[in-house]
């Protein structure tokens, strides 16, 4: 039964050192560069998009495997040791996980390019390790935690890129110390603290923008070879040092916007030749190229370290004007202020000189308006005017939807109104002073003396009713009381039917108000004289005239049976 009992056990032995035996193979046909990568490989979480599929241990070199680059050389013990690994470039490709520490053990590691991926956790101290690293960018990852002090380790790294991640704690001062370092962008992180002392010798670009960054800037920061230095959106307070532009280019780029900067800004280079949005954001930072001026105190405190200012001086001495030719304190010949008050009064002088001119001129361009307003209100007053001491018109009346020759009769008056829009109804009275205006009054005169009496009246502007042909004498009473049919219209013209109080019938023709007021009365009287000598059976007799400044109209016999044009048309 014991023998029985340890017969599997005897027969798994046999089985795990062929196991054995057949792993050592295969471990050992990859070189020591591929079991690093592998050992990363295996630290990740997730591989989304396969781009280590293809890394195994059935390679002699990981060569050929993805994001890999390997280098030729000397051989050493193998052939297979001549080709090392020396980058490591996948960007972008979706790992998940922490970043392994043996990746820091590859020997001849020179540029390690994991940006772009969803990495976490710290930053392992033995990736700093790396003798020969000179690229290292993990930018845009999820990294955590502090910057390592071995990062002043590198001496061989040229460009560190960090920015897009969730590091924090202080930058660490030996950056600095770094000979080939001439890139560095910590930008979108939590570093805090201070800004590390002294000068970068070979830096070119320094980009620290939105962190936690507090402190003033050191007096010795910067780099000979710097081009371009941001430092915006942090925490930085204090002055500007003028010793920093000692330390400086003066053709170097630099922005310091987004900060709690304040002073004054040194009026050397290479802070004069910057835009005004590298210190924007600064609320107590004045000068150059900012708009807001400083005061005096201000930019005392920014004055270059070898001027001797009267703030330097004993009190007795600071009085003292450096141009003897000044004039002093108490000096009453001089005319000129000689203190600060005084400059403040010209100051408000001057202010208040310029908003004394800009209401009067605001006044100047109201009495302007003013005055151009009470022409044109005055210019219309006076056409309403002109309007009302205008004559009676005939005006055309609106047909009604039923209305023809045959509709009831309506007084001649209706068609009569006053000008200027006054109101339609008008008192007997009235009526009574027109008709003694228009009307003429005297009876059995000759027909000169009627004629000159009528020029007289249309020189004097009133209207005038003319009879040239009847026995009766024709007045404008008659026609008002006269019972009025519209017979027909033509454009402006319309004719009515007026039947007088005695049964007589006459044919009044309203002639339009475009050609009122055309020709001279003296013309038109004697162009309807002649038409009332005019004797035909075709023509009807003119018996009188209506003439007015805008209106006139034709006074005839009536057609009982219609007019020609009916006749030829029926025909």
């Amino acid at each position: 039964m014991a023998a029985a009992a340890h017969r599997p056990l005897l027969l798994r032995i046999p089985l795990l050192l062929l196991t054995l035996l057949l792993g050592i193979p295969l471990a050992a046909s990859l070189n020591q560069d591929g079991v690093l990568l592998l050992s990363f490989k295996s630290s990740l979480l997730a591989d989304p998009l396969g781009s280590l599929a293809g890394w195994g241990y059935a390679d002699a070199t990981p060569c050929a495997w993805n994001g890999v680059v390997c280098l030729a050389f000397p051989a050493t013990a193998t052939a297979a040791d001549q080709m090392r690994v020396v980058s490591v470039i996948l960007p972008n490709a979706q790992l998940v996980g922490p970043i392994s520490p043996e990746l820091g053990r590859i020997e001849h590691l020179r540029h390690l390019d994991l940006s772009g991926n969803a990495l976490n956790a710290t930053l392992p101290v033995d990736l700093f390790r790396a003798p020969e690293l000179r690229i290292l960018s993990l930018a845009s990852n999820g990294l955590t935690g502090r910057l390592p002090e071995e990062v002043g380790q590198l001496q061989s790294l040229r460009a560190l890129n960090l920015a897009g991640n969730a590091l924090s704690g202080p930058i660490p001062g030996n950056l600095t110390l770094l000979p080939n370092l001439t890139a560095v962008s910590l930008a979108s992180n939590y570093f805090s603290g201070a800004l590390p002392t002294g000068g970068f010798p070979a830096l070119q670009v320094l980009d620290a923008s939105d962190n936690l960054l507090n402190g003033t800037l050191p007096a010795d920061f910067g780099g000979a070879a710097l081009r371009f230095i941001n430092l915006s959106s942090n925490r930085i307070a204090g002055a500007i040092p003028i010793e920093m532009a000692s330390c400086l280019p003066a053709n170097v780029s630099i922005d310091l916007s987004k900060n709690n900067l304040t002073g004054a800004i040194p009026a050397v280079a290479p802070f004069v030749g910057q835009r005004a949005t590298a210190f924007t954001g600064n609320d107590k930072l004045c000068g150059r190229p900012l708009d807001s001026l400083c005061s005096d105190a201000s930019t005392s405190a920014v004055d270059p370290p070898n001027v001797t200012t009267a703030a330097k001086s004993p009190p007795a001495l600071a009085a003292i004007p450096n141009d003897p030719t000044d004039a002093m304190p108490g000096d009453a010949g001089s005319g000129a202020p000689t203190s600060g008050g005084g400059q403040g009064r010209m100051k408000l002088a001057t202010i208040l000189a310029i908003a004394a001119g800009d209401v009067a001129g605001i006044a100047i361009l109201f009495v302007v308006f003013f005055y151009v307003y009470q022409v044109r209100k005055r210019k219309q007053r006076q056409e309403v005017e002109k309007k009302r001491m205008g004559a009676t018109v005939f005006k055309k009346p609106e047909p009604m939807s039923d209305e023809s020759p045959d509709a009831v009769g309506r007084s001649l008056s209706c068609c009569l109104r006053k000008k200027a829009g006054e109101d339609s109804d008008y008192t007997e009275d009235e009526v009574t002073d027109t008709s003694a205006t228009f009307a003429a009054k005297e009876a059995n005169h000759n027909a000169d003396k009627e004629a000159m009496a009528a020029k007289r009246k249309a020189k004097e502007g009133s209207s005038v009713l003319v009879t040239v042909d009847g026995e009766a004498e024709l007045e404008l009473e008659t026609l008002l009381k006269a019972s009025a049919y519209i017979l027909g219209a033509a454009g402006d013209s319309i004719v009515y039917k007026a039947v007088l109080a005695d049964g007589a019938a006459l044919a009044v023709r309203r002639i339009g108000s475009e050609d009122a007021g055309v020709r001279r009365f003296s013309e038109f009287d004697a162009q309807m004289r002649a038409i009332a000598k005019l004797r035909h059976g075709n023509i009807l007799r003119l018996r009188g005239f209506y003439w007015g400044p805008d209106e006139m109209l034709l006074i005839h016999d009536l057609a009982a049976n219609g007019s020609l044009a009916n006749v030829s048309i029926k025909s």
